[in-house]
């Protein structure tokens, strides 16, 4: 992700960078930062407002993946992505189960990864939508503004001095989402089990 995210902010950002006049060196450290900061802290070295549609639409992205398990960090988590991503793969691949550096990962922990992106970004969706009707700022402004706040990342386009009253709660809602909703759910998932005492016969349906 720091990697990946540097090198395609620099190549979206570099002749912006050049004309304010950056040096190479200053480009990448403001390519890397930015790509490091929307998963971490909030913070911006550059104007955001100033860069191109395809940026924001990254750190949209990378907002919304997130920090590391255990870290004050925000965002689904990278292991969530990382288990999604290789259920995709191995799916592809034809098998039934994800093995990882000799291990595998129960189907358990799959389903709760899956809910979990499910319901954030059913959090994020309902909160875009709701400022769509109640603000005047741009869509990809009111998507950033809405990742942002269910990431706890802090960061703005300059929508949030200009938000109405109902967007104010449903930022405030969505932050506290963010923050304790997921956590919470996934711990109560964690520690409750619920068996029943009957088992219906499996079927099958179209997909795709």
């Amino acid at each position: 992700l720091l990697v990946g995210a540097t090198i395609i902010i620099w190549l979206l950002e570099h002749q912006r960078f050049a004309s304010r006049g950056m040096t190479w060196s200053v480009q990448w450290l403001n390519s890397f930062f930015q790509g490091a900061t929307v998963r971490t802290a909030g913070f911006n070295s550059v104007d955001l407002t100033l860069l191109a549609d395809g940026t924001i639409y990254v750190m949209i992205l990378l907002m919304f993946i997130g920090a590391s398990p255990g870290s004050t960090g925000g965002g689904i988590k990278t292991t969530t992505t990382a288990v999604a991503a290789m259920l995709v793969y191995h799916i592809i691949r034809g098998r039934s189960e994800i093995t990882v550096f000799r291990r595998t990962i129960t189907t358990d922990f799959v389903i709760k990864s899956f809910v979990l992106i499910m319901l954030s970004v059913t959090v994020v969706m309902v909160t875009t939508f709701v400022l769509a009707l109640t603000e005047s700022a741009s869509f990809l402004g009111l998507l950033f503004e809405s990742v942002s706040a269910f990431a706890t990342v802090g960061l703005s386009l300059g929508v949030t001095p200009e938000l109405s009253p109902i967007g104010k709660v449903m930022i405030l809602l969505t932050m506290f989402a963010g923050r304790v909703g997921p956590l919470t759910l996934f711990f109560a998932m964690s520690n409750q089990t619920s068996t029943a005492g009957y088992r219906y016969p499996e079927d099958k349906i179209m997909i795709g």
